[in-house]
């Protein structure tokens, strides 16, 4: 108790600091985070953000002439995600950009430490440090600061959830994973996949506890704007790859070549789950980086979900020595973030190096549970006793 109210007070201390220097409201305003506080306002207002001249307006309203809307678009989530955004929305946004920032970066690390202490147990302090560097070097910790994009809940929600199942709570597991939906185009290769990886008997309470978080979402949403999922299918075919694709999409462009690695891929994945059963965590990681490279559309900072991943990865690889450990960890920083810092700082233009780290991070968690399996197989019996 005592660790939870320090961490408490540490945040409001933050929000407040950060309110006072103005950051991050001033980048928020012209970034992501401001699409949700104003969509999140439209409810309470009984506007609809889906409608492209209401849209526009209420960005000329809060944030002046300078911004940018695709022509004719409107909010192209859907409303499930103003809904969890709307206890934001109830102050204004010098208030509550500090709040979602220190939201995010602390659930994220709470979310991380949770399921390092399920994967490892006590002590976890060095592992989690290690995890926690690690994660300061890729990409979206510096992306999402600044643009404040929903994505970087996305670890918290991943990380409590995957600890819920390998506690042997589906339920709980499931009501996490219900949040998902709010950018659930990320997810639609991992939520069939982790239906399937899971014990035969979790399965039902795993879709029971996601289907009440959606129906409680969708519900509230419903009632406080009936009729939205037609507009919001429309305005999110609008806008389909308009701000760019990071995965597979990127650069092939949902031509045949695509649709075959997709499908090999798919295959591969279940392919490799039926003959080798690996554990949970590492089937699940892998799904994820997989879902995250065949999403209809994913931006670097959808990238955030890979710290999930990186976490699921240093646990696949712990019982390995010591210099093994080191090279496969350079493996995935040079992955997941080295080949692209030069693409992030405009050194060279953007192309395959933001492509590379989920399907990266993907075949990485394969090579690991080989690893692991073949030094396990090769281990020495304990000597007889004389």
């Amino acid at each position: 108790m005592r660790t939870v109210a320090v961490a408490i007070s540490c945040a409001a201390l933050a929000v407040v600091g950060l309110a006072l220097s103005g950051w991050p409201a001033s980048k928020y305003l012209h970034g992501d985070y401001i699409q949700y506080w104003l969509a999140s306002r439209a409810l309470l207002e009984g506007r609809d953000p889906y409608d492209p001249v209401v849209w526009q307006a209420m960005h000329e309203a809060v944030v002046g002439s300078d911004f940018f809307i695709l022509p004719g678009a409107g909010f192209s989530y859907p409303l499930t995600t103003a809904v969890a955004a709307l206890p934001f929305a109830f102050i204004g946004v010098a208030q509550s950009a500090p709040l979602w920032f220190v939201g995010q970066t602390g659930s994220a690390i709470a979310g991380l430490a949770t399921l390092q202490r399920r994967i490892a147990g006590p002590p976890t302090s060095r592992r989690l440090a290690l995890l926690l560097g690690l994660g300061a070097l890729m990409q979206p910790v510096f992306v999402l600061a600044g643009e404040g994009n929903i994505a970087r809940f996305l670890p918290a929600i991943l990380s409590f959830a995957l600890a819920s199942l390998l506690s042997g709570r589906p339920f709980a597991g499931g009501v996490v994973l219900g949040l998902l939906v709010l950018k659930p185009q990320l997810f639609i290769v991992f939520a069939p996949a982790i239906l399937l990886f899971v014990a035969p008997s979790s399965r039902v309470r795993l879709v029971g506890g996601s289907a009440a978080t959606v129906a409680t979402l969708l519900a509230i949403s419903l009632v406080l704007r009936r009729g939205w999922i037609q507009p919001w299918l429309v305005q999110s075919l609008h806008v389909q790859g308009q701000y760019g694709r990071s995965n597979l999409w990127g650069d092939l462009d949902y031509g045949w070549a695509a649709w075959v690695v997709a499908a090999a891929s798919l295959v591969a994945l279940l392919a490799w789950w039926r003959l080798r059963r690996p554990p949970l965590l590492t089937a699940a990681a892998a799904a994820l980086a997989l879902s995250l490279y065949l999403a209809p559309y994913a931006n670097d900072y959808d990238q955030a979900v890979l710290l999930v991943c990186l976490a699921a990865y240093l646990a696949a690889i712990a019982a390995l020595p010591g210099r093994t450990q080191a090279v496969l960890v350079v493996l995935f920083v040079a992955t997941s973030s080295a080949l692209s810092w030069p693409v992030w700082l405009g050194i060279v233009p953007g192309g395959w190096q933001t492509e590379l780290p989920a399907p990266a991070a993907c075949l990485l968690l394969v090579l690991a549970d080989w690893l692991a399996r073949r030094a396990r197989s090769v281990e020495p019996s304990a000597a007889p006793a004389g």
